[in-house]
């Protein structure tokens, strides 16, 4: 029995029976990206101007294709991301964010602000991922791994902290470090049998097939466009079918 049989059961039992059966809750616990950001911008005045379209992050769209198949279910999902966040942050609001509302199941992602803090960082974020993951057994439980970060400079990106960001991020992802982050999501999760949707191997296997998967990236750095938000929601609900 894999570990989603009891959010499947679950799912079942509140299609059949709405009022004898609690709401089913879904959290996703994450960063900008499960915020919902997606265009970021610099306005000459300064600051950092941030598009979120919560209608179209892949947790919305995935409770979508869960009322279309479970409309009596009536899906309640937790937007439980944070832009800027770590996986050290989503510990510390764990309790506040996710376990008071008893979700029935979790999708986590971090990753690609935790990178940042290069090669020595690895061991606090895989004992940060660690740390989530015991506190959310007993509770289904997905790990999402991120997209792939930009390689190149993107040449829509104006301004001097964003295009520095992108400098940033491209050397962590062209470094190899993004990637031995994720892989040390994807060990914490199969020491724990947890399922993984791995989405950084698909952004991987496009660009070794010769993809621009910068193209894919919304803000040209790190926050994938919204149809592959739509992707994601197909994976995730393939994985929750069964």
């Amino acid at each position: 029995m894999d570990s989603l049989t009891a959010f499947r059961r679950r799912l079942a039992a509140r299609e059949q029976n709405p009022s004898g059966e609690r709401p089913v809750v879904i959290a996703c616990l994450g960063d900008s990206v499960t915020h919902g950001v997606f265009e970021v911008e610099e306005p000459p005045a300064g600051g950092m101007v941030l598009t979120y379209d919560t209608d179209q992050v892949y947790h919305a769209q995935l409770k979508r294709l869960l009322d279309l198949f479970f409309p009596a279910a009536a899906v309640q999902v937790i937007n439980a991301g944070i832009s800027g966040g770590t996986a050290a942050g989503g510990a510390a609001r764990l309790e506040r964010d996710v376990l008071s509302f008893s979700p029935d199941l979790c999708i986590v992602c971090f990753g690609l602000n935790d990178a940042h803090g290069g090669p020595g960082g690895l061991t606090a974020y895989q004992a940060a991922m660690a740390g989530i993951l015991d506190r959310l057994a007993g509770i289904p439980t997905i790990l999402l791994t991120p997209c792939m970060m930009n390689t190149v400079m993107p040449g829509h990106v104006s301004g001097q902290a964003l295009q520095e960001a992108a400098r940033r991020c491209m050397a962590v992802q062209n470094d190899g470090v993004l990637a031995a982050y994720v892989e040390a999501a994807r060990d914490e999760a199969r020491a724990r049998r947890l399922p993984v949707c791995d989405e950084y191997a698909r952004f991987a296997a496009w660009s070794s097939g010769g993809i621009d998967t910068n193209r894919l990236l919304a803000n040209g750095i790190n926050h994938p466009v919204r149809t592959i938000h739509g992707l994601w929601a197909h994976d995730l609900l393939k994985m929750i079918l069964g």
